[in-house]
């Protein structure tokens, strides 16, 4: 994989749009590696034999499978399904076909395949954070949640949000209260 030039084109993307498009890509790519990810037995370092279910993806995925497999095919991460483990010479359409379509996928090894999905998650997470930098506006973060991501040691806003809940759940509450009290005062005159 080509991480470092893929970087750069990422650095040198000044169009938030485009950003996000190329963020979306990834995304599904990663996706796409995890759904691999849990039909491998960890049970197995060697070899292992796998299918994925197309019409399980959802339709980016779908979109982007055969690409995948066939940039992992590439990279040496996968391979074709041969009969009896021998080496194959010819690969015939109906096996590329089946590969393809997410069916017969041998995983070579199942640490390089880890490494392999390790590698495009840090860098799914580098493009993210890259979008959240350069475009907060199309990433959707407006500046106060930037301050508050900021500020957080944790990045978690979500206790902050809870106390703000639990403040105006409260401040509902004797405004009901407050109001059944009139309405009950009225109907006793």
């Amino acid at each position: 994989m080509e991480i470092e030039k893929e970087k750069h084109q990422i650095e040198m993307t000044t169009i938030a749009t485009d950003h996000r498009l190329i963020r979306d890509d990834w995304l599904n790519i990663k996706r796409i590696l995890d759904a691999i990810y849990k039909e491998i037995s960890p049970l197995k370092d060697k070899q292992q034999t796998i299918s994925i279910s197309r019409d399980s993806l959802p339709i980016e995925q779908k979109k982007l499978l055969s690409s995948v497999l066939e940039k992992m095919l590439e990279d040496g991460v996968v391979d074709y399904y041969n009969r009896n483990n021998e080496m194959q010479v010819v690969t015939t359409s109906d096996q590329n076909r089946k590969f393809l379509r997410g069916e017969d996928i041998i995983v070579k090894d199942r640490d390089v395949f880890e490494n392999y999905r390790k590698e495009i998650s840090e860098f799914y997470d580098f493009i993210e954070k890259d979008g959240r930098k350069r475009f907060p506006e199309v990433y959707g973060i407006t500046q106060l949640d930037s301050k508050r991501f900021k500020n957080n040691k944790l990045g978690d806003t979500n206790h902050q949000d809870k106390r703000w809940w639990e403040k105006t759940l409260v401040q509902i509450l004797m405004l009901l209260g407050a109001v059944a009290g009139i309405i009950g005062l009225v109907f006793s005159l």
